[in-house]
């Protein structure tokens, strides 16, 4: 299924974003995710945790769709792309990879991107550090410093944002959400076995677009 779509003027930037968790700025046909943790599932079994494998086939499913819903031409992965150290799962995100050689597939290292860059390379992807400047978007896995993004606008992933709602009951429901703050734009966690990370509104100026399902709503 393919997610509702929200327009978003961000920092000069026309960006969408999409209920799919992740954003496209149609002016440079530039598609942006976060936390994939590919290769969680086999980090975990081999540590005698069984998670389904099949979690992460759900994640290459909704990739594809992306790829056919936007047509990008370039990919940028904002960081955490595979879980941990090399096993067998990272062939699969490798030839997913190279099965779409139409794609220019970009990787900004976060914390869990511990691969030698030999595997990225030879997969097709091409690493960019933190801050680089791609048209006007500063691109972190890491929240910056509030003085990086002063003068660039700046997306991130790494907080897998969430927003409690809480009904009279004193029911709570965690949504998966978009979090804009300080000239920053918060991704969701794109990838199925990632949590979530409870965030609160600390100024009037900051907005959290949440997700239900795959529709959007200004929260």
């Amino acid at each position: 299924m393919l997610g509702g779509i929200m327009e978003l003027e961000f920092g000069g930037q026309h960006l969408l974003l999409s209920g799919m968790k992740c954003v496209f700025r149609p002016a440079t046909k530039t598609l942006f995710l976060a936390d994939l943790h590919l290769g969680k599932a086999a980090h975990f079994r081999k540590h005698a945790l069984p998670l389904p494998q099949m979690a992460h086939q759900r994640d290459y499913h909704n990739l594809q769709l992306l790829l056919t819903q936007f047509e990008p031409q370039q990919v940028v992965f904002l960081g955490d792309l595979f879980h941990s150290a090399y096993n067998q799962s990272w062939k699969e995100a490798a030839l997913f990879f190279q099965s779409h050689p139409q794609v220019h597939w970009i990787l900004v290292p976060g914390n869990h991107d511990i691969l030698e860059e030999k595997y990225y390379l030879e997969a097709g992807l091409t690493c960019m550090a933190e801050g680089t400047n791609m048209d006007g978007l500063s691109l972190f896995h890491h929240p910056p410093l509030p003085e990086q993004t002063a003068h660039i606008p700046g997306i991130c992933g790494h907080v897998h944002p969430g927003y409690a709602l809480r009904s009279k009951a004193r029911d709570r429901m965690m949504l998966p959400c978009f979090y804009l703050r300080q000239n920053l734009l918060i991704l969701p966690a794109f990838g199925t076995l990632t949590g979530l990370h409870p965030c609160i509104k600390q100024d009037e100026r900051e907005r959290f677009i949440g997700i239900s399902g795959t529709a959007l709503m200004e929260l």
